[in-house]
């Protein structure tokens, strides 16, 4: 092999291991990774789909899958090979857990193309059932606002209860 040809493979090599650390960075930090096949999603769609993950503190991203699998395994994650056939693309979700799959959701239901994969939520893998059931759990301040209605129900029940009864008293 040239020196050229030598130079050349190494900075691809270098390349290969930025990306690799890269992706090992990115799910290090991220506190879920939701895994869709991303084919027949428009570029229009992928622009919004990258805003919307941005305004929540999450990003959505296409490797290539060797390299993703690569980086799993070197963060010590069991990895079935065969999951990674498709073309796959990530959202990683650095703030609420559920974000990434929320809005990629949306996706999934307005194309009728894109499908979820799988997901990550931690380091615990999800298959694609249960990334759907994640996806469809409300946002924290809608649960925050269920509970507070469901808390306030009784008291309120209990308050009429009282106020009727001194009306009949009186």
């Amino acid at each position: 092999m040239s020196k050229t040809n030598m130079n050349g493979a190494r900075k691809a090599h270098g390349a290969k291991r930025e990306i690799i650390d890269e992706i090992k960075e990115n799910f290090k930090k991220a506190k879920s990774a939701v895994f869709i096949n991303y084919k027949g999603i428009t570029v229009k769609q992928v622009s919004k789909l990258r805003d919307d993950l941005r305004a929540e503190d999450a990003s959505y991203k296409v490797y290539k899958n060797t390299f993703v699998v690569k980086a799993l395994e070197e963060l010590g994650v069991e990895v079935d090979k065969k999951e990674f056939e498709n073309t796959l693309a990530v959202a990683f979700s650095f703030g609420d857990e559920l974000v990434g799959a929320r809005i990629l959701k949306q996706v999934v239901d307005a194309t009728g193309k894109v499908k979820f994969a799988f997901s990550y939520l931690g380091t615990k893998k999800l298959c694609e059932a249960e990334t759907i059931a994640l996806a469809s759990i409300p946002c924290r301040e809608t649960l925050l606002g269920q509970l507070v209605f469901v808390l306030q129900a009784p008291m309120q029940k209990l308050a009429i209860g009282i106020s009727e009864i001194a009306k009949k008293s009186a």
